[in-house]
């Protein structure tokens, strides 16, 4: 297995044990600690097992906030996560939430790709997918203005 990947395995898990203590104020403390080290780390991301690893973890309930957490601290995402992020946005069913998906879609991909993506989800996704797509566009905007 990739050196990378073992790394990032376990700061995955570091941050897992985090979201499961009761102090919220230390958990998110120690979290922001494992996204900056991680963050401070993150190679180039060319290599296709780089991008599988983050897409599987986009489909995993609990993994796909330490990789929204990521991105968003980084502000520069792959082209090859731009679908799965909308996607992990778009299954999100807390409307609040989807925005931690959202957000580092509009800072790397900007506004307009970002619409337009959405915008065919509308019409070639799922029901749920179509549903889901209001919520998404409004967090949409209030990113661009940032």
């Amino acid at each position: 297995m990739n050196d990378w990947i073992i790394f990032w395995d376990e700061k995955l898990a570091d941050y897992l044990y985090f979201s499961t203590i009761n102090d919220i104020g230390e958990a998110n403390n120690n979290k922001k600690k494992i996204i900056g080290n991680v963050c401070s780390r993150l190679p180039k991301l060319n290599k296709p097992e780089y991008i599988k690893w983050f897409e599987q973890k986009l489909k995993q309930d609990d993994s796909r906030w330490f990789v929204a957490d990521i991105f968003t601290k980084t502000k520069n995402m792959p082209l090859e996560l731009f679908k799965p992020f909308i996607e992990a946005a778009l299954d999100e069913k807390n409307p609040s939430k989807n925005k931690f998906f959202i957000e580092p879609c509009v800072y790397s991909f900007e506004k307009e790709r970002v619409t337009a993506l959405l915008h065919e989800y509308s019409h070639n996704g799922t029901s749920e997918q179509k549903i889901a797509v209001e919520k998404a566009l409004y967090w949409v905007d209030k990113y661009s203005l940032i």
